[in-house]
């Protein structure tokens, strides 16, 4: 023991190992003993960064823990400088995923809109691949939200079909929902011909291309030609459609003339988790807002994190900032700024500001990350709401569901109204039914009733864990340690433990109000004065005989008779 801290035992061979390691730059990987990589990293002199992995004591190097017990091999690279080592680091971390090193959580590639122009019928769709043959790809975007919003609006304007696969269509037959609310043509049912249907994805392609002005003009021309016909629903749509082509052209062109100012970052670490927190701001204008996941950071500063994440998030981005803002403790950020430097094509500077707009934009970054920290995947629980179904008699689960399901919906409309509630304002992204395919049927008989953008729908079975989606007859069955499955357990058991208690409430509720029916004396009247006295029924279930005979409009040989019914029921 040496400073409190026991040392890693290690085998003769590593031993041996760690004599010999050279005090240059490079990358050093920790295998395990049936050979696999376990950790990956980089340092400016491998021989201390190494040893310290191995070293007793609080002075050495913060280490991963379990790791240093698991090593069974240690393998060096020598590279000229540190640059070099940072992206020979992080060529080896996207081939190799080691177990222990910092990652960022569902790691995926940036978002682009794809258009499958090889189908008859092509598609335009989200997607985060890019390297099929026959698709065009448009990208990528730095925020997978804007890419959805721009779907939205394109498909309001362009009605292509949004069905997934090589071919339209669904196995009835017959036209889906998107064709009656104008979202698609229907080729399906060989409502549009492969021509006609070509041209709708040609203005796609326009759009995407740069070209706006042909479509602002076409739906100017069609707006103008149903107000003079005195159609003016019609003109109304396509007013609205084009106020929607404009706006979205302004954003596209904006987005082109900002070539990048600066990006504030953000990180909180506590124990295994760490929230990082990335402020693009544009011209001087903080645009937007990206938030981030690490897993595997147990034991790591802030300047290792940073170069984790960095090294990762600005491989993939679309571009680089010409300065990047970092926290104050992020140490030395040369080599990460060389990095970026040469990911960018011309200088990068990487600094942490210590004064005026830029550090109190760091600290808002830090702060935010915190939040976020503190509220991973945590219910927002002020936000939920019961339901009491009506006008049912007996037990329709599809009718209760489908109410239930109409009249949350309804109330997206109403978010400017008197009655206005934060917790109905917004169309959420997925929506997770209770039960089979026939429940999932009924929500989405309920859900066509409203123009919602694109809502995911999904129901998710408790017997085996079903997963149901629309236009598919069989289950998906997701493995019973999958991360998406527990989600869906936590929220659908979390679904049943509020809507339990609230049954039970109301329950409990109209079973003590029953007890009034069977007292003797007391009728609708009396039963109000009593409410009315004591402010609910436990109170008055609770009351002594000299409360009772106190009760303004009860005579007293009533209030005697009431308590001793109530007493001989074993109740007070």
């Amino acid at each position: 023991m040496a400073g409190g801290y026991p040392c890693p035992r290690l085998t003769e061979h590593v031993e041996q190992q760690l004599k010999g390691l050279p005090a240059k730059p490079g990358v050093y990987l920790f295998r395990g003993s049936r050979g696999e990589i376990l950790y990956v990293g980089k340092a400016k002199s491998l021989r201390p960064r190494v040893r310290s992995y191995f070293q007793a004591g609080a002075g050495g190097r913060t280490t991963i823990a379990q790791l240093p017990e698991r090593v069974a091999d240690v393998e060096v690279i020598v590279t000229d400088t540190e640059v070099e080592a940072l992206h020979l680091e992080q060529n080896l971390v996207k081939r190799h995923r080691p177990p222990f090193n910092v990652r960022l959580r569902d790691d995926k590639s940036f978002p682009y809109i794809a258009v499958t122009v090889d189908d008859d019928y092509p598609r335009v769709m989200f997607t985060r691949e890019r390297h099929r043959r026959g698709v065009v790809y448009f990208g990528p975007y730095a925020n997978a939200k804007k890419v959805r919003e721009t779907l939205d609006v394109l498909n309001r304007v362009f009605p292509y079909r949004p069905c997934e696969g090589p071919k339209p269509g669904r196995h009835s037959g017959i036209p889906c929902l998107d064709y009656h609310i104008e979202r698609c043509l229907a080729p399906c049912v060989g409502y549009v011909s492969k021509e006609a249907y070509r041209e709708i994805i040609d203005g796609v392609i326009e759009f995407l291309s740069g070209e706006t002005r042909p479509i602002q003009r076409e739906l100017e021309r069609k707006m103008k030609e149903a107000a003079e016909g005195e159609r003016f629903e019609e003109a109304a749509r396509y007013r609205n459609r084009l106020f929607s082509v404009r706006h979205l052209a302004e954003r596209q062109a904006a987005d082109k003339r900002a070539v990048g100012t600066i990006d504030v970052i953000g990180i909180a670490a506590e124990g295994d988790r760490a929230a990082v927190q990335v402020f693009p701001l544009r011209d001087g204008r903080l645009i937007d807002r990206y938030a981030f996941h690490l897993e595997n950071v147990d034991g790591q500063d802030t300047a290792t994190l940073l170069e984790a994440f960095a090294t990762e998030y600005y491989g993939a981005a679309p571009s680089v900032p010409p300065q990047i803002v970092v926290p104050p403790d992020a140490g030395d950020t040369s080599a990460l700024a060389e990095f970026l430097s040469e990911r960018r094509g011309s200088r990068v500077e990487v600094r942490a500001p210590v004064r005026g707009e830029k550090r109190r934009l760091q600290q808002l970054a830090t702060e935010n990350a915190l939040v976020a920290l503190d509220s991973d995947a945590l219910a927002k629980k002020a936000h939920y709401r019961k339901f009491g179904v009506r006008g049912l008699d007996g037990q329709d689960d599809y009718a209760a569901l489908a109410e239930v399901v109409s009249r949350r919906f309804a109330r997206v409309r109403d978010a400017a109204a008197q009655d206005y509630d934060e917790s109905f304002a917004a169309v959420p992204n997925l929506v997770v039914i209770d039960g089979g395919k026939g429940q999932l049927a009924a929500a989405l008989q309920a859900m066509q009733a409203f123009d919602l953008p694109r809502v995911a729908v999904i129901s998710l079975a408790k017997r085996i864990e079903e997963v149901f989606l629309p236009g598919r007859p069989e289950p998906v069955l997701l493995p019973h340690d999958s991360a998406g499955l527990q989600l869906l357990q936590r929220i659908r058991d979390e679904a049943h433990r509020f809507a339990i208690g609230f049954h039970r409430q109301r329950r409990d509720a109209k079973a003590r109000e029953s007890i009034f029916d069977t007292l003797q004396g007391v009728g609708p009247v009396r039963r109000r004065v009593l409410l009315r006295h004591f402010g609910s029924a436990e109170r008055f279930l609770a009351a002594s005989q000299e409360e009772l005979e106190g009760v303004p409009g009860i005579p007293e040989r009533t209030a005697r008779s009431i308590y001793a019914q109530l007493h001989k029921a074993g109740r007070a």
